[in-house]
């Protein structure tokens, strides 16, 4: 839980210990003017501050105000869902996305990838295999565009399927773009720019 300090002028700049007494073992944390606790003191008289320019201890309430904190933290890097069974191409995949800034979650085989789709918001790309255990990728393409939030994320078909029967039937169910294994690296990178920068 996290919450925002304010104190008074004169011990907004020399607070050098917050104590709390919130009934738990554990400590919280000041960072910067946000407290960091597991729960809210039972009330405000709970609180006090050790001011270290004074160094004196003050135990009223009057200058101590606690309000949820505003989460302001930076944006994360973009993030690419990879669907990948091959663990060395995932391997691969994995290092080469990362050393250019982006965040990669795996997922090895088409099961584990539908069940990631109820469990973590849309990412900002999805590369994947057609042939992957349990689903294939034609019915991952069809999953994930039978979801509104995700309706909008580009879908990069990474495969060895060559025939233009095969690179038709995944855009039409609602692929983004295709390319085919093996791949070279420049080119995929390319492409990956393309869509997230």
């Amino acid at each position: 839980m996290r919450y925002a300090l304010s104190l008074d002028d004169l011990l907004a700049d020399t607070v050098e210990k917050f104590q709390i007494n919130t009934g738990s073992e554990n400590n919280p944390h000041l960072n910067g003017d946000i407290l960091e606790l597991e729960e809210h003191p039972r009330s405000a008289g709970e609180l006090s501050i050790i001011d270290r320019a004074r160094n004196t201890q003050d135990l009223g309430t009057g200058r101590i105000y606690l309000e949820e904190a505003k989460d302001e933290r930076k944006p994360t890097a973009p993030w690419i869902l990879l669907i990948e069974d091959d663990c060395v191409i995932a391997g691969f995949l994995s290092h080469l996305l990362s050393r250019r800034g982006f965040e990669v979650h795996l997922a090895e085989d088409g099961r584990k990838a539908s069940k990631m789709l109820d469990e973590i918001p849309p990412p900002n790309l999805v590369i994947m295999d057609i042939m992957l255990p349990f689903i294939d990728g034609y019915g991952l393409i069809k999953l994930i565009r039978s979801k509104c939030e995700w309706n909008d994320v580009p879908i990069l078909m990474l495969t060895s399927k060559t025939h233009e029967q095969e690179i038709n039937r995944a855009l039409e169910e609602g692929a983004t773009d295709y390319m085919m294994k093996p791949f070279q690296s420049c080119e995929l990178i390319a492409r990956v720019d393309q869509y997230l920068a």
